[in-house]
């Protein structure tokens, strides 16, 4: 019963990636937990951010440990996306004289910067419905190959438990 939890998790990624699942958890810790914590309110919380999101992408890019390449392409852009928003989240900190890096601090450039977050953030999500749509076109063969290797995964997972 432990082990179909288990495989629940590990399902989306290559065998030899069944630990993923808990590196993925260690990095959602560090945006939503650590990050808030160590050195609120200054550039260095940004940067610890802007540094997680990258290592993550560099770590998915160099290991494509999903089972599925589109699952690999949504998270890509997702951790694009969120680089994008810290990058971004760097303008808004002033330099100690009170006017922020990027010019003044009206409310008008403010709210421009804030639709061009707003307008990435909407293009990521538009290439990524392209991506879906253009892909090899293979939408069933692909959920068929999903199939099949969770298949052979559940099948060899039992194996092992009744071997034991």
């Amino acid at each position: 019963k432990r082990m179909g939890r288990a495989i629940l998790l590990m399902r989306s990624y290559h065998a030899d990636y069944w630990y993923w699942e808990s590196l993925e958890l260690l990095r959602k810790f560090l945006l939503t937990t650590v990050v808030l914590v160590v050195a609120p309110d200054t550039l260095l919380q940004v940067y610890l951010g802007l540094m997680v999101c990258v290592i993550s992408a560099l770590l998915v890019a160099r290991h494509q440990p999903y089972a599925d390449p589109v699952c690999g392409r949504v998270q890509m852009l997702a951790l694009t996306q969120l680089t994008f928003t810290y990058m971004c989240g760097m303008l808004f900190f002033d330099d100690g004289g009170g006017q922020p890096p990027w010019g003044t601090a009206s409310e008008q450039s403010e709210e421009r910067w804030g639709w061009l977050l707003v307008g990435f953030n909407l293009l990521i999500f538009a290439l990524l419905g392209l991506g879906q749509r253009t892909g090899d076109g293979g939408g069933a063969a692909r959920r068929r190959l999903i199939a099949t290797h969770v298949s052979r995964e559940d099948e060899r997972v039992r194996q092992q438990v009744l071997c034991k």
